[in-house]
């Protein structure tokens, strides 16, 4: 048992990010008091639409860019899995599965095959760039935004996501199966002891 190494987390990280200095970021929706404060808006407000947006994380900057992830599962995620795998063409053909855009791309970004939509839209501020990069992994469904003002995709949006990261979920059933298996070696363990007293013990009633 003690050779088998395993480890147990009791929540597994799910992706990993970075932001530029300068970025404000909300991990939670009591992380918004910040975020509130740039955008002019009531703390509560800003903690409802985090709820509400079922967020894993809200980052901006004094320049206007925003950037959101969401995750959620879905009967077409726990069918799909991953998408990754996939080609192109096939990925692009269940769009509509998981986007009401028609336009869409694909990109694929450290491992991980993404639908990607951007548009230009325009809002009571201006016009707006909307980046969408959504995909399947985990059985999960997981929508990273990105929101910039003017006309242009911001090369911020860029640099963050090229160090987003989704986690394998992977190692956490490979633990369950360590366990099982250090948990088999301990009964087995058990048995032979078993077997074992009771053979000495048959040997010594023999001998008498």
């Amino acid at each position: 048992m003690l050779l088998i190494p395993f480890t147990v987390s009791a929540k597994e990280k799910e992706y990993e990010i970075s932001f530029p200095a300068g970025f404000t970021v909300a991990y939670s929706p009591d992380g918004m008091k910040d975020a509130a404060k740039i955008l002019g808006i009531d703390y509560k407000d800003a903690k409802d639409f985090f709820e509400k947006e079922n967020l894993m994380f809200f980052a901006l900057d004094k320049s206007g860019v925003q950037a959101r992830l969401c995750s959620y599962e879905s009967e077409f995620s726990k069918t799909a899995v991953d998408i990754s795998s996939l080609k192109d063409t096939q990925i692009l053909s269940i769009a509509d599965k998981l986007t009401d855009a028609k336009n869409c791309e694909t990109v694929k970004k450290n491992g991980v095959k993404y639908i990607v939509i951007t548009e230009t839209l325009k809002d009571s501020g201006g016009n707006y760039v909307s980046t969408q990069y959504i995909t399947v992994k985990n059985s999960k469904i997981y929508q990273l935004s990105f929101y910039s003002q003017g006309e242009s995709k911001s090369l911020l949006a860029e640099d963050i996501f090229d160090t987003f990261v989704i986690l394998s979920t992977e190692r956490k059933n490979s633990n369950f199966i360590f366990i099982g298996i250090a948990a088999l070696m301990a009964v087995f363990a058990a048995i032979i002891v078993i077997m074992v007293f009771k053979i000495i013990r048959s040997i010594k009633i023999k001998e008498k």
